[in-house]
């Protein structure tokens, strides 16, 4: 009966909102009873299979009803069926590509890091030196665990630009605060180029959280006094309606890929660029051509160029000749760079200068 109550209420207070879209039962019900080793018929129970079903349908019968998040695949966690939390890349400390290996379907959860808010922030609410224990208190952790955020986000410092995070820390504080602002963004950046690919399955993902309650590095993209983050820059290019990006195939070369998510046909021109010193041009192509409304484009570089390139430094016949490639999409209408994206064929470590 409580929950029956509660449920209603519920429905009634959200009736008017534009943004209700999905209904779910809970959280992490179904993960816990499968990570604790239960079998399948512990997972669930009449609350979230019966009781709240029953309401919706009643209530909203528009509106999709999910029992649980995560839900679905062989594990109710699987990222590769249903809805999942995904944090692969992330907490759990995988290597970018494993964005595409884990085959996201769509995630209600994902990419939560320790964001480091802008310095005019810190140095007004914490003026602290990032080894003070206040720091750490800020810094969100997962309850029993050996690790908590910062480390995760150290992790991709290394992984990006090959610094030891610890030594930087400690050498160059504001150096690591800085490097510390970009990697959380350049993460969710690539991570996202990944779902939005041509040949992606995945169909959306939410990204955990949006803002902090307190200021520090916590897990929002926007601070505690309303101040956007360096990474919530990095996810409004990263979710670009009109769209490019570039995707490492190794031997396959360089893919750019040219997303329109708008309902209206584009006149677009892509132009790729190797550079060498980042400034020196070793070879470009570009294609004018339309996209079509909710439509992606795949081209090989080489194909712009039209001639063999060693795009992504697979084959290394000799020194590599470039250090970063830039691809822009411009509008044919007024000329205007609707979008950008970078690829570093050596690492971004070695493209530092």
């Amino acid at each position: 009966g409580h929950v029956h109550a509660e449920v209603e209420e519920f429905l009634h207070g959200v009736q008017a909102s534009p943004s209700l879209a999905v209904l779910c039962g809970g959280s992490e019900i179904h993960q816990q009873a499968a990570m604790l080793g239960l079998p399948v018929e512990f997972w669930s129970g009449p609350v979230t299979d019966e009781i709240i079903p029953a309401v919706v349908a009643r209530m909203r019968p528009d509106v999709p009803y999910v029992p649980n998040s995560p839900y679905g695949g062989a594990m109710p966690f699987s990222p590769n069926a249903g809805v999942a939390h995904y944090y692969g890349v992330g907490a759990y400390m995988r290597p970018i590509a494993d964005a595409r290996r884990a085959e996201v379907r769509f995630a209600s959860e994902s990419l939560a890091f320790a964001h480091v808010p802008q310095q005019r922030t810190l140095q007004r609410h914490l003026d602290v030196p990032v080894h003070s224990p206040l720091w750490k208190a800020r810094v969100p952790r997962d309850r029993g665990v050996s690790w908590d955020y910062e480390d995760v986000r150290d992790f991709y410092l290394q992984l990006l630009y090959g610094f030891d995070p610890a030594e930087l820390r400690r050498e160059d504080p504001e150096r690591y605060l800085d490097f510390s602002r970009a990697v959380t963004g350049e993460v969710i950046e690539e991570t996202f180029a990944e779902w939005r690919r041509k040949g992606s399955a995945c169909n959306g993902a939410l990204v955990w959280t949006l803002q902090d309650l307190l200021p520090g590095p916590g897990w929002g993209v926007i601070d505690s006094t309303g101040e956007p983050k360096p990474v919530w820059y990095a996810m409004r290019r990263a979710f670009r309606p009109v769209q490019v990006v570039f995707t490492d195939e190794g031997t396959n070369g360089l893919d750019v890929h040219v997303v329109n998510e708008t309902d209206a046909a584009l006149d677009v021109e892509l132009e790729v660029v190797c550079l060498r010193g980042g400034k020196q041009q070793v070879v470009s192509g570009s294609r004018a051509f339309k996209l079509a409304a909710r439509d992606t484009e795949r081209l090989a570089c080489t194909a712009l160029f039209g001639t063999f390139f060693d795009t992504t430094y697979a084959f290394r016949f000799g020194p590599p000749t470039h250090d970063a490639s830039v691809a822009r999409l411009r509008s044919l209408a007024d000329g205007a760079i609707l979008a950008e994206s970078f690829h570093f064929p050596c690492g971004r470590g070695k493209a530092l200068h």
